[in-house]
């Protein structure tokens, strides 16, 4: 395949083939659209002939005797008149008219012009969604849309990345996940869409944008919107792209030799010749070279003036760096429309996606602590694999734990339908739904390689899940105009339910180790082997918006929405959320006509609340007493025995909402002519009542360590975005920059009692210690330790310090922080946060003649990584390679303790902190559109080939393999405890259209 894909590059770049003198042909493009536009007219000046450009923007033109000019000319773009000249090929790059603004956006539950938003809401198109192959279109937006953080929790094949709009606004792992409505069905993920279904990825940021969500919208809104139909003669379409991935760095550990030299200083004689001990890199045996990712796309869209339609088969396939990992995925997209009457129409759109995973153990953590010195195979075990202590050999890890398989299919889609009533009203009803169903299978054979690593009998464990999320719209739409008054609302009411059950079981001693008999039946399931979760939950909405606008000047927009949920009790079960924007189109005044500086400019302020039930569907203890039943106790003149029930854990009958207030303050100008664009935005969000899980005293009865769910704390967010943009041509050289930044200050202003801090605390590395915490006056999540002052040099030198227990010449020295003169837990204190200050992204690129070049870039500073996976050391594990420089008495160092495998060095500190600043090249592509002379020769409308590098370098200081570290959980994020490596990949691909 990658063969054909280079000889059709050659060829198409081979000097063979010629064109026709009779016509004249090129590709139409613009500086907002490198890929192309479509439906381009290209004329002849002075006559009626002429022609509109394909999918790509290509077009031919047969040419007459005295046929001197070229007219093109698109909607919303300036049009160009060209001398031929003799010449057979002419490009074309045309450039947005003035009125940029006119540029329409979806919204909630609908769409608005650009030129009367009020809120922030950024745009991200079909050409830029599909640059990056992941099998998450979401990972699309890393570096192209302000005030999003995309972190990968780790690079394994279909696991879906953390997403964060504006910041960290509570203190529940799920409650701090945007809202995905596609095509009108809420989700929570978009794993399961295919990014070459989609037309346009939309985010809402703040209050005037996503209020209209309500309970939904608290940490943002992401609409997606998928392709469709258009009247007109079907059109085909086929892409492909097939790569490799590699491990783009390798850790530094030290080698066999160097790992035995410092074995020896610890417990001298153990190794007599260091040049006789193993040298094994467990790196090289365990990471795949090459391992394929595969993405291919057949679709037809079209139809009549009656009815459209568009279809979509995808096949996307990635094998994982860890052999034995591997995530597969069918996608089928149908999307219709069908005008009944003038006034009805009716829509559906449906997605279908069968998965398919295979789930290797992560053995990153294995073998980053694997010595060199031992060989990976032996032939004197009953094991084919060398026992390595403690934490086991990862080649048998891998060997005997990944017969862990999941098999599941989804069906995402709406069906909707509008009636145009009289005097400007709209009526639509929505039906979404979002309904998915799997299984999971683990089997782990009988095995023994050691004592840790065996086991004794074959084990089987299964689980299988439905869920389902639907969702019921009704809508009445009012628009009209008056004069220079214009007024677009609707009003809604809105019904979701959310259920999802699972059904868990496990067996011993299977009568084989075949797949024939990973079945419960053939083994023994033991007491209490099953278990049923089920979490469910309704809400019911009312909701209304206003946008009024006067003379393509002034903009203003209310949203209220009222929303109840069955978390909550009945007496706080409902609240509203109103938010208000208003924008001034300042370039539209009168005043403004004669100041060539700016051809557009607009500054917009919103303010509002949204909610946030983050309340996890299956904590019933949320609002309900839990009853423990078969609870013995004495009863009656005989002291009998007797069973009965109990009050469990209490709950709060009190819970109410998480209420966020967002603040909002843009600014829009363009210049020269469209050619140069700026956004900015200061935003500031506080989330008050943040549902926290609190220690309760002893007298409630729930016994040691219990929480219960409490409205206590408050956070906020503030920052400022900013996106500069620069596209221009100079003669047939069209060419593009672009730049943009957020900033972001996490901020916990209460957590409801003194004292409370310590509820909200992860362990990580040393059991029993913990590693971040959650206090007033620093970001959620916070490191917590000891700051280190240096490293003991001498005896004298421990004696004049502050008295630090266990410690000898070489260990680390500990700053005393109270004064007390000793060193011990009140001396931990806040060493950073895993919240980035400063994400960015900027992106160019360059097309000429059918070329295009273009390279992305993102980042982030400000954010601290601990390295867990150092901390934890179980027995003699290998040493990353910056104890080359280790502390020994004929080397003292200053900063290099000297190598122990336990003890006070990792107590949690800041020596296990790294910097979590990155800057990676995102993608790098070079593609070449066919000339339309040659792609009609071979039947097609528009052909373009190309290759393609994503993560090709990340420029950071951390020693692990990402410092992109995202775990979900954001009490303890930014733990590198051992995560799958992201992967390097190089990719060719084409893309035609017939």
């Amino acid at each position: 395949m990658i063969k054909f894909y280079l000889v059709l590059f050659v060829l198409s770049l081979s000097p063979a083939f010629s064109w026709a003198q009779e016509s004249v042909s090129g590709t139409i493009t613009a500086t907002d659209e490198p890929a192309g536009l479509p439906g381009a007219t290209v004329s002849i000046e002075g006559t009626k002939r002429g022609t509109a450009s394909g999918a790509n923007g290509s077009y031919s033109l047969p040419l007459e005797l005295g046929d001197s000019v070229l007219v093109i000319s698109f909607v919303g773009y300036t049009p160009q008149r060209l001398v031929i000249a003799g010449r057979s090929v002419v490009d074309v790059v045309l450039s947005p008219l003035v009125k940029e603004t006119e540029e329409v956006v979806v919204v909630g539950y609908g769409t608005q012009r650009k030129s009367d938003l009020t809120g922030s809401v950024s745009s991200l198109r079909g050409t830029d969604i599909t640059k990056v192959p992941s099998q998450n279109a979401v990972q699309s937006l890393q570096g192209k849309v302000t005030g999003v953080q995309i972190a990968s929790p780790n690079g394994a094949p279909g696991s879906a990345p953390v997403v964060r709009i504006r910041g960290v606004g509570t203190l529940s792992a799920a409650g701090n996940n945007p809202l995905f409505v596609v095509d009108g069905a809420f989700m929570s993920d978009i794993n399961a869409i295919n990014a070459q279904d989609i037309e346009s990825i939309e985010v809402l940021k703040d209050a005037s944008a996503a209020a209209i969500f309500g309970i939904f919208g608290a940490n943002g809104v992401i609409i997606v919107t998928t392709k469709r139909g258009k009247a007109g003669k079907p059109s085909f379409s086929f892409s492909t792209e097939v790569g490799v991935q590699n491990l783009p760095k390798k850790i530094d550990l030290l080698s066999g030799r160097e790992y035995a030299e410092v074995i020896e200083e610890l417990r001298p004689g153990t190794y007599n010749n260091f040049d006789r001990v193993p040298n094994t890199d467990w790196q090289d045996l365990v990471f795949r070279k090459n391992a394929p990712i595969q993405n291919h796309q057949f679709s037809a869209s079209g139809g009549t003036d009656v009815s459209t339609f568009y279809f979509g088969l995808g096949y996307f396939k990635q094998e994982g760096l860890i052999p034995k990992s591997s995530f597969e995925r069918i996608s089928l997209r149908v999307n219709n429309n069908f005008k009944l009457s003038k006034q009805w129409d009716l829509g559906t759109n449906l997605t279908v996606t069968p998965t398919k995973s295979r789930f290797s153990p992560n053995v990153t953590p294995t073998l980053y602590r694997a010595p060199g010195v031992i060989a990976p195979y032996s032939d004197t075990t009953p094991s084919p694999f060398t026992p390595v202590n403690t934490y086991g050999n990862p080649l048998a890890d891998l060997e005997y734990n990944s017969n862990n398989y999941y098999k599941g299919v989804n069906a995402i889609g709406n069906v909707y339908t509008e009636y145009n009533l009289p005097a400007g009203f709209k009526y639509r009803f929505n039906f979404g739904f979002d309904l998915g169903s799997g299984r999971n299978t683990n089997f782990t054979p009988q095995y023994f390689v050691n004592g840790p690593q065996s086991t004794p009998f074959a084990r089987l464990s299964t689980s299988r899940n439905l869920n389902s999320n639907l969702l019921a719209d009704n809508l009445l739409y009012y628009k009209k105009e008056f004069g220079k008054h214009g007024i677009d609302a609707f009003v809604g009411t809105s019904v979701y339910t959310f259920f999802n059950i699972g059904l868990t079981a496990r067996a011993q001693q299977l009568l084989s180790n075949a797949p024939s008999a990973w079945y419960l039946g053939t083994g023994i399931v033991p007491a209490n082997g099953a278990s049923e979760p089920v979490g469910q939950r309704r809400q019911r909405s009312f909701f209304g918006r206003i946008n009024y606008s006067f003379a393509g000047r002034y903009s203003l927009t209310f949203t209220q929405r009222y929303d109840g949920s069955s978390l909550f009790p009945s007496t706080s079960r409902y609240a509203s959320f109103p938010s208000a924007g208003a924008a001034w189109n300042v370039s539209e005044e009168n005043f403004m006509k004669e100041v060539r500086a700016f051809n557009t400019l607009k500054v917009r302020a919103s303010i509002g609340q949204l909610g946030n039930q983050a309340v996890d569907a299956n904590s019933q203890n949320a609002r309900f007493n839990l009853i423990n039943a078969n609870t013995p106790a004495v009863f009656g003149p005989d002291n009998l025995l007797t069973q009965g029930a109990s009050v469990g854990v209490t709950s709060n009958p009190n819970l109410g909402w998480e209420t966020t207030t967002q603040k909002d303050l843009g600014l829009e100008m363009s210049f020269l002519k469209g050619k140069l664009a700026f956004e900015a935005d200061y935003y500031h969000r506080t989330t008050d009542n943040i549902l926290a899980a609190l220690t309760t005293p002893g007298y409630f009865g729930n016994g040691a360590g219990v929480k219960i769910l409490y409205n206590a704390a408050n956070v906020t967010n503030s920052g400022f975005e900013g996106n500069l943009q620069w596209r221009d041509n100079a003669g047939d050289v069209g060419y593009r920059i672009g730049a943009l930044f957020t900033t972001v200050k996490n901020t916990v202003k209460d957590l409801g009692s003194t004292g409370q801090a310590a509820n909200f605390i992860s362990s990580g590395g040393r059991e029993g210690s913990f590693l971040s915490r959650t206090q007033v006056g620093q970001p959620i999540g916070s490191f917590y330790g000891y700051q280190v002052a240096g490293v003991f040099q001498t005896e004298g030198d421990i004696a004049n310090s502050p008295s630090q227990s266990n410690v000898q010449s070489g260990d680390l020295k500990f700053k005393d922080q109270n004064g007390d003169g000793k060193i011990d837990a009140n001396d931990r204190v806040i060493l950073g946060s895993s919240i980035p200050t400063f994400i960015f992204g900027f992106n160019g690129g360059v097309n000429f003649h059918g070329f295009d070049f273009s390279a992305d870039f993102q980042g982030q500073t400000g954010n601290k990584i601990y390295n867990a996976k150092e901390v934890v050391r179980p027995g003699e594990t290998n040493f990353e390679g910056k104890y080359r420089s280790r502390w020994t008495p004929s080397n003292p160092s200053t900063n290099m303790p000297r190598a122990t495998n336990n003890g006070n060095n990792y107590l949690p500190s800041d020596f296990f902190l790294q910097k979590g600043d990155f800057l990676r090249l995102r993608t790098l592509t070079l593609a070449y559109a066919l000339p339309p002379t040659l792609t009609k020769t071979l039947g097609m409308q528009a052909a373009s080939i190309y290759i393609r590098g994503t993560n090709l370098k990340t420029w950071t200081k951390f020693s692990g393999y990402t410092p992109e570290i995202g775990n979900g959980d954001d009490l303890s994020a930014g733990l590198d405890d051992g995560v799958y490596p992201l992967a390097k990949v190089y990719a060719i691909g084409a893309n035609i259209t017939f």
